[in-house]
């Protein structure tokens, strides 16, 4: 089989399968299932959580895997949005950390954070996988699936971006192995600074 045939397959059930999601959750929404889930959750968290489709994380969660199905329910129940989280069921408990603590290190995070955020910018290099995966990220736009992206030239990071309230996130491409014929596949991972 050669490659191009196999990377138009792993589109085409890649679409398929995002489709189905789609579909069911407008069924979900459109049933009255979605907003019934949100039944006896608290105001502040139906609020911030309005959109979540609790039924259909549930679902996926379920559909994947998942090891820790309790965990879409902070979505309903809510959690703490600094300090400690509660056991999510991934790994082992640890000590409880001090309080201070974790309040020293967000303010150290929020001191630092146009430091950080310079050197990140200054460290940008075009990846090999770049052209392939703004062209994934392009369609998703073009889909609806995620929101419309910003481009800066290099002067315009480097001199004019205000990155005194924002903490930015680095990107990388990973490739996770060969398919046949020597098709990469390609996923990206985004590091969030705690």
């Amino acid at each position: 089989m050669c490659a191009a045939k196999l990377h138009c397959e792993v589109d085409e059930e890649r679409e398929r399968r995002i489709t189905q999601i789609e579909r069911t959750a407008a069924e979900l929404r459109q049933s009255g299932a979605a907003e019934a889930w949100f039944e006896g959750a608290d105001a502040n968290v139906r609020t911030v959580a309005a959109e979540v489709n609790g039924p259909l994380l549930e679902l996926l969660a379920q559909g994947c895997g998942h090891n820790d199905l309790e965990s879409v329910q902070l979505f309903r129940l809510g959690a703490p949005l600094v300090g400690v989280l509660p056991c999510t069921g991934n790994g082992s408990k640890l000590d409880e950390p001090d309080v201070d603590d974790v309040n020293d290190d967000l303010a150290e995070m929020l001191d630092n954070r146009e430091h950080v955020n310079r050197a990140i910018l200054s460290a940008r290099r075009v990846d090999e996988n770049a052209a392939e995966l703004l062209s994934i990220a392009k369609k998703e736009e073009e889909l609806g699936r995620m929101s419309a992206m910003s481009f800066f030239s290099r002067k315009e990071l480097e001199e004019e971006f205000d990155t005194s309230d924002v903490t930015i996130s680095p990107r990388f491409s990973v490739v996770q192995g060969e398919l046949r014929q020597h098709c990469p596949n390609v996923s990206v991972f985004a590091l969030h600074p705690v």
